[in-house]
């Protein structure tokens, strides 16, 4: 009877069944599928992450990689310069001053790509590469190496190209722009024929012809050269021998150009001129003891002796006016200045 009641029924102390709920169990497997595709969610956010790094370390063990260090830093540069350059550009067109520190910064940067592209060098032709082929990176490298060596070997290629023909230019220069017959040098008979005389019989003559508009060439007479050779008398000269001043009028204010009052003030006016106080070669101050040589063409064009002669060695023109002596003294006269071809033409 115990042992059918024992094995009949259950004993009190075995636990009753729980109890299901079953909402609860749904919740709970929402929040657990939920809680599955937030962690699937951010292990695709660390793939990029991953990717980057894995190329990262592909990139550093890769037989190129200077070739890519090298490229990346030589755009960047290039690419920084031409912002700068925009920004400067454009406040100069806007008439306003760039700031020192824009200004600094891309000189920097310049000076920074020139010492980049010495790297450059080192890194990408002494230093050995890839043995099966050459890589993109490599092939971009040397196109930005050899692209910017070229940029900056232009200036430098035509510097050395004048310093190393610059004699050669200027003798062609002045073989084609003076006429032949200016180059021939002037004979000795024609020389022997040409008037010379003291600096102050020279001014005699003049004064007895001609109204001389410079006031105290005589009374002033400075011995220092060195107001006979700033610009502003040697332009006043030149002028004052070509223009003449025929018309009587005042000699300009600026001109150092002095004449002497040889005139008596109760003679007739005649033509008034401008006599030089130095020689237009040498632009040495003249003395009264100086010999001058003069040109047929204009009692005015005068020069000391010696600076004349060696010019006419190699010349027969004028040096003011470009006439042709040996035509104005063989009686053969060359066309006016002002028709003839090619204007004032260079004579060295």
């Amino acid at each position: 009877m115990d042992r059918h009641e024992a094995g009949g029924r259950p004993s009190d102390d075995a636990s009753p069944p729980a109890y299901v709920d079953l909402e609860t169990q749904q919740s709970d497997e929402a929040a657990a599928l939920r809680l599955h595709q937030q962690l699937n969610e951010e292990e695709r956010s660390f793939v990029p992450y991953v990717y980057g790094l894995y190329m990262a370390l592909m990139s550093i063990q890769a037989c190129d990689f200077n070739a890519k260090v090298w490229s990346i830093v030589c755009i960047g540069r290039g690419l920084l310069q031409l912002v700068h350059n925009v920004l400067i550009t454009t406040l100069r067109l806007r008439r306003q001053a760039p700031p020192r520190k824009l200004l600094f910064s891309s000189r920097l940067l310049y000076l920074f790509g020139f010492s980049w592209w010495i790297v450059g060098f080192k890194v990408l032709l002494m230093t050995p590469g890839c043995e099966d082929e050459a890589t993109l990176a490599e092939t971009v490298s040397l196109i930005l190496f050899w692209a910017t060596a070229v940029v900056y070997a232009i200036p430098f290629f035509i510097y050395a190209v004048l310093c190393l023909f610059l004699p050669c230019i200027i003798y062609f220069i002045v073989r084609f722009a003076v006429r032949p017959a200016d180059r021939q040098p002037t004979p000795q008979d024609i020389l022997r024929q040409l008037q010379s005389k003291t600096y102050k019989d020279l001014l005699e003559s003049l004064k007895r012809q001609y109204n001389i508009e410079n006031d105290a060439m005589i009374e002033s007479r400075d011995t220092s050269l060195l107001p006979s050779l700033s610009l502003e008398n040697v332009l006043g000269g030149v002028s004052s021998l070509l223009g003449g001043n025929t018309g009587g009028s005042p000699p300009s204010p600026r001109s150092d150009l002095r004449g002497a009052p040889l005139g008596d003030p109760m003679r007739p006016q005649g033509p008034s001129i401008s006599v030089n106080k130095c020689c237009p070669i040498c632009m040495v101050d003249l003395v009264d003891d100086d010999t001058v040589l003069i040109m047929p063409c204009d009692p005015r064009h005068f020069f000391h002796q010696a600076c004349v002669e060696h010019w006419l060695e190699t010349s027969q023109a004028c040096p003011i006016c470009r006439a042709n002596i040996v035509r104005l003294i063989t009686g053969n006269r060359s066309p006016p200045l002002a028709h003839r071809d090619g204007g004032l033409e260079l004579q060295v």
